[in-house]
């Protein structure tokens, strides 16, 4: 069985997508067979990882195949991303899929226990050839149904957390979504750890306001060493070019590379790449050490 960790936070812009695909382009690139789970209904993952095509030819199955699996028992369908990853692309069925799982889980409460039990009984047979599954749920209240499912498919949780009062009150309220599911099912994702994200470089604290509001998540879930402080640039340099963290690193100029493509003219310049391969590198290198950390949370708690 693989470890199947969700990756949720009830408020966008948390970091989701960008952990998701860190974490799991590191442990692809440390030989696990890798499998992510676009399960946000604005595909913002399989657009990163493989693009979206054009809008008659969209590349992946926009969601059909998440649906099927669920919705019909049908086998797995993924992509071949990058070499030891596979995605399950998201797209307007992602959406489909929501909505059906909410129409059908309001019947009675056996039907949502029964259903819960279902998708964490087919997800983990379709997935048993992976070592690694990470899943990118969506970040509305409105797809509460679609996050109850993969927080009960699920082993673990991880929750992104960027420092800010609706960022602690989004992670707050998924943590009650966890209890709430507790009461009606014995088996689901437990929590592994907060990640922060976007602490400025050089930062020791976080504001007051805000550190008191994430304590009442961290009372209940361990907070991460690890801090993604290099986000914003290298993320959207990576997504445009559908790089995993570590091929950026691979194609980023130099500091003297970077002035020299800032002096040639405009249509020569297009395709360059604006983040310096040593901006690059600690991206990769924040997710390297998540990657390490959440592996040495899964040995502990496997002891």
């Amino acid at each position: 069985m693989p470890e199947i960790i969700v990756i949720a936070n009830a408020k966008g812009g948390a970091g989701k997508t960008t952990t998701t695909i860190g974490l799991a382009a590191e442990a692809a690139h440390r030989g696990q067979r890798t499998l992510v789970i676009d399960a946000d209904t604005q595909g913002n993952t399989t657009e990163h990882l493989i693009g979206v095509g054009d809008p008659l030819k969209p590349q992946g199955d926009g969601g059909r195949g998440l649906y099927r699996l669920l919705m019909d028992g049908d086998p797995l369908s993924a992509v071949a991303a990058k070499p030891n990853l596979d995605v399950v692309t998201a797209g307007p069925r992602t959406q489909s899929l929501a909505d059906e799982l909410a129409r059908m889980f309001t019947t009675s409460v056996e039907a949502q226990i029964q259903g819960l039990s279902e998708v964490r009984k087919t997800l983990t047979a379709a997935t048993e050839g992976y070592d690694l599954v990470v899943i990118d749920t969506p970040p509305s209240e409105q797809s509460g149904t679609l996050i109850d499912c993969f927080l009960a498919a699920g082993t673990q949780l991880l929750i992104p957390f960027k420092p800010s009062p609706e960022h602690a009150f989004a992670a707050y309220k998924l943590l009650a979504r966890l209890v709430r599911l507790d009461e009606k099912l014995r088996v689901h994702a437990q929590p592994l750890g907060v990640v922060m994200f976007d602490l400025p470089s050089g930062a020791k604290r976080i504001a007051g306001g805000v550190e008191d509001m994430l304590k009442m998540v961290t009372d209940y879930v361990p907070l991460f060493e690890t801090v993604i402080t290099h986000r914003q640039g290298p993320a959207a340099a990576a997504s445009r070019r559908h790089l995993t963290p570590r091929e950026l690193v691979s194609i980023a100029p130099s500091s003297k590379d970077r002035l020299r493509a800032l002096r040639t003219p405009a249509k020569e310049r297009a395709d360059a790449v604006y983040v310096t391969q040593d901006i690059a590198a600690r991206f990769a290198q924040d997710f390297s050490d998540l990657y390490d950390e959440i592996q040495t949370r899964l040995a502990v708690a496997a002891a």
